[in-house]
């Protein structure tokens, strides 16, 4: 597909900036990108845009990267947003609603695409709570809720920008953050009640 010609080409451009040899990245069974030794990235497209990021894996545990074009997102509102979230999204005026949505989906979808290399399995956007960062264009990632039966302590910061009529979330987990990290395998999802995740790659 054209989506996943233009994911993989911005993929190994991000290796070649990285200084590393452009090499074919297959994908996992659930459908993640299998990265080099030593390296850890992420990929993403949104109609005919593609990015990809990667980092050292000594640096980053791991790494989330999210595209989306704005839209109408309404729909997903109590798929992606709980708690606290919902005072926040309330406290904008309606015109402005939908990006802000748009924004919290994208950061969790940055979020989880960092994390499922890590715990080895889908889960769903309750048990992430995000907080926006005062001053600053970033929310506050928090787990909330068990994955693979154990609640992540990694507590990230989600970088948020526009441009135009697109919104990208970037997020990064730092290595020394590896404790109580419930490490697994990539499990198929049953059942998901989640909104479908972009596609990982």
């Amino acid at each position: 597909r054209r989506d996943f010609a233009l994911g993989r080409l911005a993929a190994r451009r991000a290796m070649q900036s990285f200084g590393e040899p452009p090499t074919t990245i297959p994908r996992g069974r659930s459908g993640e990108p299998i990265w080099p030794s030593g390296l850890v990235g992420s990929i993403t497209h949104s109609n005919d845009a593609a990015m990809s990021v990667i980092a050292d894996r000594n640096e980053r545990l791991g790494v989330g990267i999210d595209l989306e074009h704005r839209r109408p997102v309404d729909d997903i509102r109590d798929l992606v947003v709980f708690g606290p979230e919902r005072d926040w999204l309330g406290s904008h005026d309606h015109a402005n609603r939908d990006d802000r949505l748009l924004e919290l989906f994208t950061a969790k979808e940055s979020i989880f695409k960092a994390f499922f290399p890590l715990v080895g399995q889908y889960f769903d956007f309750d048990v992430v709570s995000l907080e926006p960062v005062p001053g600053q264009s970033a929310f506050e990632g928090r787990f909330v809720g068990a994955v693979g039966g154990r609640k992540p302590t990694q507590v990230v910061t989600v970088a948020v920008a526009w441009s135009g009529d697109m919104v990208l979330a970037l997020t990064a987990v730092p290595a020394k953050q590896r404790e109580n990290m419930p490490i697994g395998h990539p499990k198929e999802r049953s059942a998901p009640k989640r909104y479908e995740p972009s596609e990982l790659g």
